[in-house]
């Protein structure tokens, strides 16, 4: 979101209800969901930009392999809750770091398994979590395990 001003606001959710009114000339929005709102901030290191630019790039290719690309992804996405798809894309990114060799794991790597283990462990203390869930692409080829 930007303002006439020019400030903006980035961020990545994977989906809910967006409400915005006016009142006295403002627009407000709020934006409620079952998943994490990841917000962006000024600094590529945060937690929230770790994670949601790995999901980004992993739901990009994704994209890529469906035949309408982007149209289709959010089509296939838009049928599951934003919480399983949330839970999903943790198991997809667990197994994605799990195959990348050592001689090519880097710093950022590292950043990245980090971050992801921190995620799940609170999804886990939150809710009990159990680490299970059918992976992103599964869901979205339909074999939901």
């Amino acid at each position: 979101m930007e303002t006439y001003q020019g400030e903006s606001l980035r961020g990545f959710s994977f989906g809910g209800n967006l409400r915005a009114s006016v009142e006295i000339g403002d627009l407000f929005c709020e934006l409620t969901s079952n998943a994490p709102i990841f917000a962006f901030q000024n600094e590529p290191v945060s937690v929230s930009d770790v994670i949601a630019s790995e999901i980004m790039d992993f739901l990009a290719q994704d994209a890529v392999k469906l035949a309408g690309h982007e149209d289709e992804l959010y089509a296939q996405l838009s049928k599951y809750e934003p919480y399983q798809l949330f839970l999903s894309c943790l198991v997809s990114l667990q197994k994605r770091v799990e195959i990348i060799p050592i001689a090519q794991r880097r710093e950022g790597y590292h950043k990245l398994v980090s971050n992801l283990n921190r995620a799940i462990k609170i999804v886990h203390d939150a809710d009990g979590w159990d680490g299970n869930s059918p992976r992103l692409e599964d869901l979205l080829s339909g074999k939901t395990v």
